[in-house]
């Protein structure tokens, strides 16, 4: 794919000062006044006073910085009272659209004589919307390193994405030519699928914005292409754990300095950054799951062994952990966890019991196949007590196909039809 063909090289200021000549040599004719009666030739009328007032907006934006600044103002200010301002205006105009130096400084957001950058700075994050899910829990971390409002631009989470009634591409053409832009390319596989995301990554190239690399679970270094440089460092999202957390950690300072934001203390940090990658794994859990439920993951049962066994995914399915999904999903989708004083702990599904007794052995075995269905995130934990659990959406797939093809009879009590796998 041409990265460049569906991208405007020229920022829209340029672009806006094109036009300003463009309007000038058409006043120019429309409002000329030929010498007359022994007047000379001008150039007057309400378009030029318009389109003057007009000019020296933009110069005083846009222009602040160029030499011919101060030049321009004055001849704005007094276009009817000095002999050939129109003509000296269109002279410097065409100056400064050529001065290519300047637009170049412009374009990659360079600093003035005070050392303080022109544009807005915004951490722009480059996706795919297939991968909301991990862009949540992404921005949700550069929120909690302490990023201001309206510093973070990602088009899938609410409250960071393009605003009401703006049109889409041309909003986010000006964050890429308005804004000094950190981006941060959320690379995967559905990133490539995407051509918005291609258009983001090529429009990245053009303007020489700063990037950093974020790549999600299942892709791999070898796998980028395009206009993003493979051999430039970046965060695997699925990588070696001391690693992934080093480089969350680099990315941390960066934006620290960058923003100048408080610093976290390392507790602090360490627990925003774990509390993500335990958010990132549980969702590649749940992706990876789905896919095999989606691909047609053919479960079968050994009853003698008291397991269930998959093909792919994953090796052993307990039978208590397959009986209580399954009832689970029979019912309101929850999962009930009681410890009483004395009593231990009771596991309870669709109002159904699954003790035998109220004994420690039993408790035991019914609470370690409850941990089972949470470490395959089909179930999470709902509240702060560690009461009440709830079936993900992969947790009623894995329930459709484990009663199917366990043959499980939920119209019996949990106890009776196990005794059917003993």
């Amino acid at each position: 794919m041409d990265f460049k063909g569906e991208l405007i090289a020229v920022v829209v200021a340029k672009e806006k000062l094109v036009d300003f000549i463009a309007c000038g040599e058409k006043i120019g004719r429309e409002e000329y006044h030929p010498a007359n009666d022994g007047m000379i030739e001008y150039i007057a009328g309400p378009k030029y006073d318009q389109w003057s007032d007009e000019l020296k907006i933009f110069n005083s934006r846009v222009l602040i910085n160029h030499p011919l600044h101060d030049k321009l103002e004055n001849l704005c200010d007094n276009h009817n009272n000095i002999f050939g301002a129109h003509r000296q205006i269109m002279s410097l105009l065409k100056t400064v659209e050529a001065d290519d130096e300047f637009w170049n400084d412009l374009n990659s957001g360079e600093v003035n004589e005070m050392g303080e950058s022109e544009k807005p700075r915004k951490v722009f994050i480059s996706h795919s919307s297939k991968d909301k899910e991990y862009m949540i829990v992404f921005v949700e971390l550069l929120e909690d390193i302490g990023m201001p409002d309206g510093s973070i631009v990602c088009s899938s989470v609410p409250g960071h994405g393009i605003p009401g009634g703006a049109k889409t591409f041309e909003w986010l053409r000006e964050q890429f030519l308005q804004c000094n832009l950190r981006v941060i390319f959320a690379l995967s596989h559905n990133y490539y699928d995407s051509a918005a995301s291609l258009n983001e990554m090529g429009a990245a190239w053009l303007t020489k914005a700063t990037d950093s690399l974020l790549l999600l679970p299942e892709f791999d270094f070898n796998d980028i292409k395009g206009c993003v440089d493979s051999t430039e460092i970046g965060i695997k999202l699925d990588g070696a754990e001391d690693e992934l957390k080093h480089r969350l950690g680099e990315l941390k300072d960066t934006l620290v300095s960058e923003y100048s934001l408080p610093v976290l203390s390392s507790s602090r940090w360490e627990r925003h950054r774990d509390e993500f990658v335990r958010k990132v794994q549980e969702i590649a859990q749940r992706r990876g799951a789905q896919q095999e439920i989606e691909s047609g993951m053919v479960v079968t049962e050994t009853r003698t062994m008291g397991i269930v066994t998959s093909g792919k995914f994953p090796d052993h399915v307990p039978t208590d952990a397959a009986f209580l999904l399954v009832y689970a999903a029979e019912g309101d989708g929850q999962i009930i966890k009681i410890s009483t004083l004395g009593d231990g702990t009771s596991v309870s599904a669709n109002g159904k019991q699954f003790m035998a007794n109220s004994s420690q052995r039993e408790s035991a075995r019914w609470v370690e196949a409850l941990d089972f269905l949470i470490s395959q995130v089909w179930v999470k934990s709902t509240g702060h007590k560690g009461q009440v659990f709830e079936l993900t959406g992969t947790g009623y797939n894995v329930a459709d196909y484990l009663k199917e093809n366990m043959c499980i009879d939920t119209s019996k009590e949990p106890l009776e039809e196990l005794k059917e796998f003993e």
